[in-house]
């Protein structure tokens, strides 16, 4: 599940440019980890519906993702009021234990 801070949808709504100051994502796995950052974008609307695409940056996560760190772009598509479909591109590094060596 990716939760997203409730600023999306009033930039989506204004159609503003999203920075990551006002945009934070959480992503919480099945286990309990979550890892988290912030994102950045563009929001555009057309006949096809409203889109926004931009870059993501991981910084921090708890559990097995502790130490996570990422970048990368990202491309929504809103489907419906409540609904999105989303697609992410990028690179992950998990810290390695100590405990591993």
């Amino acid at each position: 599940m990716l939760r997203i801070s409730s600023h999306l949808a009033a930039h989506v709504c204004a159609g503003n440019r999203l920075k990551p100051k006002h945009l934070r994502l959480v992503n919480e796995r099945a286990d309990g980890s979550r890892d988290w950052g912030t994102l950045e974008g563009k929001v555009a609307a057309s006949q096809d519906g409203t889109t926004i695409e931009g870059t993501f940056r991981l910084s921090d996560g708890t559990g097995k993702l502790a130490r996570a760190s990422g970048q990368g772009t990202y491309k929504t598509r809103l489907t419906s009021p409540t609904e999105l479909e989303c697609r992410w591109h990028g690179r992950y590094e998990l810290a390695v234990s100590a405990q591993a060596a």
